[in-house]
C-alpha cells in the first residue's frame, strides 16, 4: 500500500519479491568511449570490466502488486557512476545567489539539504504486468550478491520506492535470504 506524506504529492511503497531465477553476466574489454567522438578526457580508461546480475520474481507484497513481474539488473563496472559519488555537501541547497541555506532547529543554525532522486528508476512495461529496474551498484555489492546466489536458499528482494511526478525511484534495496513479511 502505497503511503502519502504530508503536503506533498510523493507516494512511498515497500515492495517484496521473490525471486525466481538469477543470470550472471561478467565482460571485459575496450571502453567503447575511447572510440570516435565520445572520448571525455585523456585520464578516461582504455579497458572496461563490468559484471551484470539479473534477478527475475514476481511481486508478494503490496496486495495491489501482487503478481507482477520484477526484473532487477545489478551493474557493476570499473567506471564510477557519478551519482554514486555523491557527497552530502554535493546535496546543500543553495539560494539563488549560490550561497548555502541555513535554517534554525532548537537553537541551532542547520543547514538545508535537497533530497537526493534515489539509486534508479522503476520502469513500467507498457501493456505488460512487469517492472524493469537498472541499478548500478559498488562493485562490493555484485560480490556479496554472487555469495547470496551460491545458497541453496530463497531469495527476497526489497525495495523501497518513491514515486514522485509520475516516476518510481528506487531509494533503497536489499536482497537476502529473509523474508521480509516474516520479520
Amino acid at each position: 500500500m502505497a503511503v502519502k506524506k504530508k503536503g506533498t504529492t510523493d507516494e512511498y511503497s515497500f515492495i517484496i519479491v521473490k525471486v525466481e531465477n538469477i543470470e550472471i553476466s561478467l565482460n571485459s574489454g575496450m571502453n567503447f568511449e575511447t572510440r570516435g567522438f565520445f572520448v571525455t578526457g585523456e585520464n578516461d580508461r582504455i579497458y572496461s570490466f563490468g559484471s551484470n546480475i539479473e534477478i527475475t520474481g514476481e511481486c508478494i507484497y503490496p496486495e495491489d502488486r501482487m503478481g507482477q513481474k520484477f526484473i532487477v539488473t545489478l551493474a557493476g563496472s570499473s567506471k564510477p557512476s557519478d551519482h554514486l559519488e555523491l557527497k552530502l555537501k554535493d546535496l546543500m541547497q543553495l539560494d539563488r545567489n549560490g550561497a548555502p541555506v541555513y535554517k534554525k532547529y532548537k537553537d541551532r543554525i542547520r543547514p538545508v539539504y535537497k533530497e537526493p532522486i534515489g539509486l534508479a528508476l522503476v520502469d513500467k512495461v507498457r501493456g505488460e504486468n512487469k517492472w524493469l529496474v537498472y541499478l548500478q551498484v559498488d562493485r562490493q555489492m555484485i560480490s556479496d550478491s554472487l555469495v547470496l546466489a551460491s545458497y541453496n536458499r530463497q531469495l527476497y528482494l526489497s525495495v523501497h520506492e518513491k514515486k514522485s511526478n509520475r516516476q518510481r525511484w528506487v531509494r533503497n534495496f536489499s536482497l537476502g535470504t529473509t523474508n521480509p513479511l516474516d520479520e
